[in-house]
């Protein structure tokens, strides 16, 4: 899971504090000026349980600040200690015992970072996960200001079916990898490429007020049929299903609220999140993240000619050939950051 998101709360963290309607530039203390962030969990269903460690930096120019050469410990409620190995860029992996995975164990991550703060977070509880149970789209039209011409494309969802388990809280994680092309390659294997990318919205809901442990019809994301290749030859999309404990509902309930759409005059404005991790050199700063314990669950589907949906990308068009041509009219690598290495998953 969290090697294709690591960026993806750090960066999220940071827009939230920075973003306003109107600009306000407050008086900001030293102490202040910028956060450590913490991400990462320890996830029953991962080989290698990853953390990444970052600071916030200046309201006028966010942007990630990875933080290497820290000690890190991930200690569960055994007492037992597992080292977390800096592998550079902010990025530390630790391998824990499958036998020490199980529901019910609770962990916590220990941080010295060198010559600077040391940071604790508090205990949290692996709750067990069901299978994920369906993944699927819907076809879907989003009208726009044309009546004539709405936004058309696909809708995924999914279902859950966890009446036989105990946990009543749920995160999502939707990684999305799509086949392209450039169609004037200069050679043969920069012709097809393929991307992956990891949906940035925040996907969680519980069914703490539901007679049944059972969630259906729950919507992901939209993908249309025009603004990319996304559905132009194959497109796949990968869900991580992951059970939380209920501080960790909290705080992706609170993050998913903040990185809503603040759409009119009263709706809410952006707040604090608060996570559960604490500096103990300097308890007054606070500490931006979670560390959490869970399990993890996922299932892969593909989809390809939608029935019902023509695909209306253009192709790259360069007015003067061969003289003038963008990169990504000849070679796929240089569009959207993609590889032309085939996925090992992907079809033949």
């Amino acid at each position: 899971m969290f090697r294709n998101s690591r960026y993806y709360l750090p960066v999220m963290l940071m827009l939230l504090l920075a973003s306003c309607i109107k600009r306000y530039d407050p008086n900001i203390d030293s102490s202040d000026k910028f956060k450590y962030v913490i991400t990462g969990s320890v996830n029953k269903g991962d080989s290698v349980q990853r953390l990444y460690i970052s600071t916030s930096s200046l309201l006028s120019r966010p942007r990630i600040i990875a933080i290497t050469g820290c000690s890190v410990k991930i200690i569960d409620g055994k007492g037992n200690k597992y080292i977390a190995k800096d592998v550079g860029k902010g990025n530390y992996e630790a391998i824990i015992p499958e036998s020490e995975l199980v529901t019910g164990n609770t962990f916590m991550v220990d941080i010295q970072v060198a010559g600077g703060a040391h940071i604790i977070s508090d205990f949290d509880r692996i709750q067990d996960c069901p299978e994920v149970d369906s993944v699927f789209y819907i076809r879907e039209d989003i009208p726009t200001s044309n009546p004539y011409f709405p936004t058309r494309g696909i809708r995924f969802y999914m279902n859950l079916n966890a009446e036989t388990f105990y946990c009543r809280n749920y995160r999502i994680e939707a990684i999305e990898t799509w086949e392209y092309t450039a169609p004037f390659p200069d050679y043969a294997d920069r012709r097809v490429c393929w991307v992956t990318s990891n949906i940035r919205s925040i996907f969680d809901f519980t069914t703490q007020n539901q007679t049944a442990n059972i969630y259906t019809l729950y919507p992901l994301h939209f993908v249309d049929n025009y603004s990319s290749q996304r559905l132009r030859y194959m497109y796949s999309l990968l869900i991580n299903q992951y059970s939380l404990s209920e501080a960790a509902f909290t705080f992706w309930e609170k993050m998913r609220i903040n990185s809503s759409d603040q759409g009119g005059l009263y709706e809410n404005q952006p707040f604090q999140v608060s996570g559960n991790l604490h500096n103990l050199s300097n308890p007054d700063q606070q500490v931006l993240g979670f560390f959490g314990a869970s399990a993890k669950k996922s299932k892969r589907i593909f989809v390809s000619d939608v029935p019902g949906l023509p695909n209306q990308y253009i192709d790259c068009r360069p007015a003067y050939w061969p003289e003038i041509a963008a990169p990504e009219c000849l070679d796929c690598t240089a569009l959207v950051g993609g590889t032309n290495v085939k996925p090992k998953y992907w079809p033949n």
